[in-house]
C-alpha cells in the first residue's frame, strides 16, 4: 500500500459525482461539474496507514504546445502552480477524500512556494483550520 505524503501529486481515478435536479417537474440524476476520470492531483492531507487521501485536482493552464493561456477568468478558489515544469491550477473548492485504490502513479511533488499558495487559498477556504 502506498503512502502518501503532503503535497505530492498523484495520477487519481476520479469518481462520477451525481447530482439529482428537479426537471419540468420530473426528478432527474445529472453529472456534476467536478472534475472525474484519471486526473493529477495534489495530496493535501493523508492517513498514516496510507488507506486514504485528502486531495485537490489539477487542471492544465495551457492549450498543448503553443502555450496560449487556456483559462480568460480562473476562479478565485484556483490556484495557479507550476507541475512538471508546465503551469497548472489548483481547484481548491473541489477538495474531496479518496481511496487509496485510486491512487495509480506518483507524479512528483509542488514547489515550496507553491504549497504556501495552496495552503493559505485552502485557509481561506476553510476557515483557518
Amino acid at each position: 500500500m502506498a503512502k502518501f505524503n503532503q503535497f505530492e501529486v498523484w495520477r487519481v481515478e476520479l469518481p462520477v459525482q451525481e447530482v439529482v435536479r428537479k426537471w419540468d417537474g420530473k426528478t432527474i440524476n445529472v453529472n456534476g461539474t467536478e472534475m472525474h476520470s484519471g486526473h493529477r492531483c495534489v495530496v493535501v492531507a493523508a492517513d498514516p496507514d496510507g488507506q486514504w487521501a485528502v486531495i485537490i485536482p489539477l487542471t492544465s493552464a495551457q492549450y498543448g504546445s503553443n502555450g496560449g493561456e487556456k483559462w480568460a477568468n480562473p476562479k478565485k478558489t484556483w490556484v495557479r502552480v507550476i507541475h512538471d515544469g508546465k503551469p497548472a491550477y489548483a481547484l481548491t473548492e473541489q477538495i474531496r477524500y479518496a481511496d487509496s485504490g485510486r491512487f495509480f502513479e506518483k507524479e512528483g511533488e509542488l514547489g515550496q512556494f507553491d504549497q504556501q499558495q495552496v495552503e493559505l487559498k485552502l485557509r481561506a477556504l476553510l476557515g483557518h483550520i
